[in-house]
């Protein structure tokens, strides 16, 4: 759902995932696992120039940021996970 931007149901999962602790938990792990999946691709990928990587790293950041503000309400704590999955991606680029 990550991936293919479902707003509307990554919202409904949040709802649900809200109202258990360890549930939110293991949600807000996958985010940050697809982040760091995601980025990582970037950071690998030797053929990707520093300016398209800044580009590309940017754009990923902005459809996440998408699916926190629409999907799961700004909440403090997704918020705290895609900022520590982000910087994990950054800190590892060595470009």
């Amino acid at each position: 759902m990550i991936r293919n931007n479902q707003l509307n149901n990554l919202g409904l999962l949040f709802s649900m995932f809200t109202r258990r602790e360890d549930s939110f938990e293991k949600l807000r792990k996958c985010l940050s696992e697809f982040i760091i999946e995601e980025g990582n691709k970037l950071v690998r990928d030797e053929q990707i120039k520093n300016e398209d990587f800044v580009s590309q790293l940017i754009s990923l950041r902005d459809r996440i940021v998408e699916i926190s503000t629409k999907a799961m309400k700004r909440d403090p704590q997704i918020e705290l996970s895609i900022k520590l999955a982000f910087e994990e991606v950054v800190n590892q680029n060595n470009r």
